[in-house]
């Protein structure tokens, strides 16, 4: 809440906010503005991500898609980010636990 770095965020309730993917509709964690981008943050429990868990892989290129195609429709970059659970530090500011983001 106090890092300088966020303008505004939003734990997306499930079935607000919802992405298409082959699996079903996919509802990510996080909404995040920042000074700059757009975030949507998922926060996954860190087995799942790294065994490559398909189901969280399908979503999370989904998301990614997404985020592309907005971005390149609109005037605001949205980037999609899968962090490990076990990566996330509240002591740290937003853009530190985003580094701590796994490559989709």
């Amino acid at each position: 809440d106090k890092d300088k770095e966020i303008e505004s965020w939003v734990k997306n309730p499930k079935g607000q906010f919802t992405i298409q993917a082959k699996t079903g509709n996919y509802s990510p964690d996080f909404i995040v503005k920042g000074k700059d981008s757009m975030y949507i943050a998922e926060i996954k429990e860190e087995r799942a991500v790294y065994n490559k868990d398909p189901d969280v892989f399908e979503k999370a290129k989904e998301a990614k898609r997404w985020c592309e195609v907005v971005s390149k429709a609109g005037k605001v970059k949205w980037e999609y980010k899968l962090i490990p659970h076990d990566k996330v530090n509240k002591k740290d500011g937003f853009k530190a636990n985003l580094g701590r983001a796994i490559k989709v």
